[in-house]
């Protein structure tokens, strides 16, 4: 038998035999789609400087904004309308809305403030407190300046972090605490009494870092916050980061009419590096050990 196939003859010799017959089925429909796939790669855009970076044409797909919730069966993102802001959990089996867990315009109503505005969320463990970024500034690559709040939904309370932008506002595991870096120091606020304590006081710019972390290891390990909790909220674990002999690069900003200086600690090949310890720190007493890691 004579079969026609990309341009080419194939000569098969059909044996009487059932099982011949089949194999040569598979591999016939196996070379088909072969070609078909290969007629479809020729139709592929060309690998060019213009569809990479131009167009973007090679840039991979993602969907963006999803955050698990603890119930393993549904999911929350921000949502907005001429209305307002919302966050909105939905079902992962159906994608119908399934409650509102955050809606801004009551948040904004409840509150001294005309206006809300939603830029980011982190729910505590247990879901029912927040803490909403409403502005940012960057700083690096990963850091930023933040206008912090912690919202609790079984109130619908706002309690502002501190008067001030800070940096990585985190929720202790029992959310009855929020840690944050404020120019180069590691503070708590007890959201109960409402009392904020400074944990570090050496913590100085371009010289001491507490719980953050220089701009090597935020560009080159693409690291940011540098502390964390521990499991019942009563300790602190921190780098703490050393600069004050790596060199320092001066560079001018044009932002405006006239261009602004900035100077931080940049260190080249060769050249010294902070030196980064760690150590735990008693919220309770606000005393830090320093541990030995080797």
């Amino acid at each position: 038998m004579v079969y026609y196939l990309n341009g080419n003859w194939l000569l098969l010799k059909i044996e009487s035999d059932t099982k011949m017959r089949k194999t040569i089925s598979l591999l016939l429909t196996t070379l088909l789609i072969v070609c078909t796939f290969a007629s479809k790669a020729q139709e592929k855009k060309a690998i060019t400087l213009e569809n990479i970076w131009k167009y973007g044409t090679f840039n991979p797909g993602g969907v963006f904004g999803f955050v698990h919730l603890k119930d393993g069966k549904s999911y929350c993102r921000l949502v907005g309308d001429k209305s307002g802001q919302y966050v909105v959990s939905y079902a992962y089996e159906t994608g119908n809305a399934i409650d509102t867990l955050i809606n801004g315009r009551i948040l904004a109503a409840n509150n001294p403030k005309a206006q809300f505005a939603i830029q980011s969320f982190e729910f505590s463990e247990d879901e029912q407190k927040a803490i909403i970024i409403s502005a940012s500034e960057q700083i690096y690559r990963h850091s930023s300046l933040s206008q912090a709040w912690v919202y609790d939904r079984s109130s619908q309370k706002l309690t502002s972090v501190a008067d001030k932008m800070v940096m990585y506002p985190t929720l202790s595991p029992d959310a009855k605490k929020v840690a944050f870096v404020f120019e180069n120091n590691l503070y708590v606020k007890d959201l109960i009494k409402g009392k904020t304590k400074q944990l570090t006081k050496d913590g100085k710019k371009n010289s001491i870092i507490n719980g953050a972390v220089d701009w090597v290891y935020e560009e080159e390990f693409s690291m940011d916050k540098g502390f964390d909790w521990n499991a019942d909220g009563t300790r602190l674990a921190y780098y703490k980061f050393n600069e004050t002999a790596v060199k320092q690069w001066d560079m001018e900003i044009y932002n405006d009419l006239y261009p602004e200086q900035y100077q931080y600690k940049y260190p080249k090949a060769g050249e010294a590096n902070s030196i980064v310890d760690v150590y735990v720190c008693d919220v309770k007493k606000r005393k830090s050990k320093k541990l030995e890691t080797g």
